[in-house]
């Protein structure tokens, strides 16, 4: 049996960035907002301060899915300028 992992940064909330661990795998990256602007995953770099890229994880529709490979680690959800923000992320199991 697969335990199962999954964060919700962001629930009905205005923009800004959360931070949180991820136990590395695949993920499932779901997202609803009203407006425009973007929704990015981050990690945090070895400086413990500045936010780095992971890949192709940038939403810029008011919804979105990607499934993404990410490393064990911790992460930043950064979300600017839009409104009643959704943000679920959730480990998908090996099999």
């Amino acid at each position: 049996m697969h335990a199962q992992e999954s964060v919700k940064p962001f629930v009905n909330a205005a923009a800004g960035t959360v931070a949180f661990e991820l136990r590395g795998g695949r993920y499932s990256i779901d997202y609803v907002g009203t407006g425009t602007g973007t929704v990015d995953v981050k990690a945090l770099g070895p400086d413990q301060s500045t936010l780095i890229p992971v890949g192709v994880t940038q939403i810029t529709a008011t919804t979105g899915h990607q499934v993404v490979e990410l490393p064990p680690g911790l992460y930043s959800a950064v979300i600017a300028t839009f409104t009643a923000n959704f943000l679920t992320i959730t480990r998908v199991p090996a099999e």
